[in-house]
């Protein structure tokens, strides 16, 4: 394998464990072990402990920070396997405490004090959300103060080039021909996105998610990180939100508005609510469109209404029509639903004899023949498509003629064939598109 191989391979594990258990995985946390314990005390630890696992007797970790759960004897076994691979182990070692009583290293110690204060708050932080310890505001209070103090520390830590002197040093410690000076370069380009994983993993599935992702942006590892981490963990819910406008749509288009509504409330609604939370539409373009994309057929529902006297009362339309506005983010969008909203509040009751919604409401909508309501899409689709046409018109006069010139006849009857037919794909297309 090459230097840069085993560099990948490094940055590679580092990413594998990355997320909510990262130090609850941890080789040296399971086993009690220290870090810079040599490859013999493993073994004799080894030794020592698996005859234990084999005839069920318990096994106590010790070390700094024990589990709150023990881990089970499959975790014991695996960690030992983590510490006999070094490459493996480079990454245990980098995620626990370095400051221990025969440390041979020629750091400073506050580096080794200042990694384990950082590794520590992480930990801890890690192990509330898990235990679910942030449920209560006193609780919160503390573990957000945790994720403070881990976001600073370890944010301080990657800019000390003396950390990576650590690693370098342990490497040569190790002696293994597996790891080499790229390790460090591995190690370096993987652990801003692993530590920052956790925190927006937890985000992710949480039912409100805005306190963990703002969390996710205190960490100094770069803002594209986050927001990389933040749009990757949106990606389901922002798949939901599509997978309701089109099965809302459809209904829609099947003349069921008030089922294709009622859809968007219990299914896209709640989606967007978690996608604010976890990647705020300021920044993340994809929840502004989904965003976009609900307001749009929440008013398409509400217009297909008001073309169906008696089926929706006026409070309903409006309804509608009101949450169109609330998720709306183009302007010339949000200036439809506002024309469409003035036309409602400005619309007359249903003459006697008309029918009724259902639920015997006295104030069904009735639909005055001087008022215009349109489905967002159509305003000003007449024009797009003409100017569409017209330029087509153009170069479809221009286009041959030149064919002609360089060419000849035949290739000039087709091109210009071959235009017109690409010029009626391409206004189906923009039909297509407008309408959705």
């Amino acid at each position: 394998m090459t230097a840069g191989g085993r560099g990948a391979a490094v940055a590679a594990r580092l990413l594998e464990i990355a997320g909510p258990d990262l130090y609850r995985r941890n080789a040296f946390r399971i086993t009690g072990l220290p870090t810079d314990a040599s490859n013999r005390a493993v073994r004799e630890h080894r030794q020592r402990v698996l005859p234990k696992l084999a005839v069920g007797a318990p096994v106590e970790a010790g070390g700094t920070l024990p589990l709150p759960v023990p881990a089970t004897p499959d975790q014991i076994r695996s960690a030992f396997d983590e510490l006999g691979d070094a490459q493996r182990r480079i990454v245990e070692e980098l995620l626990w405490f370095w400051d221990t009583p025969n440390a041979d290293c020629s750091c400073i110690r506050s580096l080794h004090q200042d990694h384990d204060a950082a590794v520590r708050a992480h930990t801890l932080a890690l192990d509330r959300e898990l235990d679910g310890r942030s449920s209560s505001q006193q609780e919160q209070t503390a573990c957000d103060e945790l994720w403070e103090a881990a976001a600073r520390r370890w944010t301080a830590l990657l800019r000390r080039a003396a950390l990576w002197d650590h690693i370098r040093h342990r490497i040569r410690a190790l002696d293994d021909r597996r790891l080499d000076e790229s390790a460090i370069d591995g190690l370096r380009d993987g652990l801003p996105r692993a530590l920052v994983t956790p925190v927006v993993d937890l985000a992710a599935r949480a039912s409100d998610p805005a306190r963990l992702a703002a969390h996710a942006a205190r960490w100094g590892v770069g803002q594209h990180v986050v927001d990389d981490l933040l749009t990757e963990a949106a990606a389901p819910l922002l798949e939901k939100v599509k997978a309701a406008t089109t099965r809302a749509g459809r209904q829609l288009d099947a003349g069921h508005p008030l089922d294709a509504a009622a859809d968007l409330r219990h299914t896209a609604i709640p989606a967007l609510a978690r996608l604010e939370g976890l990647a705020p539409q300021e920044r993340h373009r994809r929840t502004a469109t989904a965003s976009q994309r609900v307001a749009v057929v929440f008013n398409n529902c509400a217009t297909a209404l008001i073309g169906q006297p008696g089926t929706a009362t006026t409070a309903e339309i409006r309804s509608l029509l009101d949450a169109a506005h609330g998720l709306v983010v183009e302007v010339t969008t949000r200036r439809t639903i506002e024309t469409n909203r003035a036309g409602l509040d400005g619309a007359r009751p249903a003459p006697p004899g008309q029918s009724r919604a259902t639920g015997g409401a006295a104030d069904t909508l009735g639909v005055p023949a001087t008022e215009e309501y349109q489905p967002l899409g159509s305003a000003g689709r007449r024009r797009l498509i003409g100017m569409v046409s017209m330029i087509g018109l153009g170069f479809l006069l221009i286009f041959p003629g030149l064919v002609f010139y360089l060419f000849g006849a035949v290739a000039g009857i087709v091109a210009c064939v071959i235009w017109a037919f690409f010029q009626y794909l391409f206004i189906q297309a923009t039909i297509d598109v407008l309408r959705r």
